[in-house]
């Protein structure tokens, strides 16, 4: 049973039904416990940490990254500790615990640069440029974006290369190159497109419209939230409610 909830992870990935993720890796959990087969065991416990994580259960993923990672010492698994201490990252990056974020990701790059995992390195210090980006530091965030894009460019991961150009965009923004921000982001947009990620085409559409208003620019901010709204209704709930918001407090400032 463990081995069809692993082969279903790019469905799970791209499309992100998370009551079936979370299901399906409770399943194989079980499944591979059963067997005693410790590499399993750490398959499910990160692939199915990650449905956690995404379906907003931080401390239930934190549980489960975190007995990866005992796991993984125990077996001397370098690059499945890496995994499960950058997995302990992105939990608490959601979860807003900033400082435990950067810690986590610090050490996940610490030891992906160990073993030399360039791709899996450049994806943790995507993380760690987003949670840069998240405590208003830009120019940092720059520094690891820029590598982080190159990287995953030249290990041929176009999708997370196109979120590292999404992030950058928001770091150009913040940094205040308006001009550079709004084209690369339209770029990842494509990029997103290209993939057939619509969750992520609709990320950036609501990026655009951060960054619209960010520079008070109503009428536009108001129609790439629409774009985004139009794309996060089919597939998140969550995510279309936080842009619904958006556009109310647009519709408020505009207002009379």
């Amino acid at each position: 049973m463990w081995q069809l909830a692993d082969a279903l992870w790019p469905l799970f990935l791209r499309l992100r039904p998370y009551a079936l993720w979370i299901e399906a890796y409770e399943t194989g959990l079980a499944a591979a416990e059963r067997l005693g087969d410790r590499q399993a065991v750490s398959r499910m416990l990160t692939s199915g940490g990650a449905g956690l994580r995404n379906a907003g259960r931080y401390d239930d993923a934190a549980r489960w990254f975190a007995q990866a990672r005992d796991g993984a010492r125990r077996d001397g698994d370098t690059g499945t500790e890496a995994q499960a201490l950058h997995g302990l990252g992105q939990t608490h990056r959601l979860a807003e615990r900033l400082t435990e974020a950067a810690d986590f990701f610090g050490q996940a790059l610490e030891l992906r640069e160990t073993i030399g995992h360039r791709r899996g390195a450049a994806l943790t210090r995507l993380c760690l440029g987003d949670v840069a980006l998240a405590a208003d530091r830009p120019e940092r965030a720059l520094t690891f974006l820029v590598r982080a894009r190159a990287d995953l460019l030249a290990e041929d991961d176009a999708y997370d290369a196109a979120r590292a150009l999404a992030f950058l965009g928001r770091a150009r923004a913040g940094s205040g190159d308006h001009e550079l921000a709004e084209r690369q982001l339209i770029q990842a947009r494509d990029e997103f497109a290209a993939a057939g990620s619509v969750h992520w085409q609709a990320r950036v559409l609501e990026m655009l419209g951060e960054s619209a208003e960010e520079r008070r620019d109503t009428a536009r901010a108001r129609d790439w939230y629409e774009q985004s709204l139009a794309r996060y209704t089919p597939v998140s709930t969550a995510d279309a409610a936080r842009v619904e918001t958006r556009l109310r407090r647009l519709g408020r400032r505009s207002g009379p």
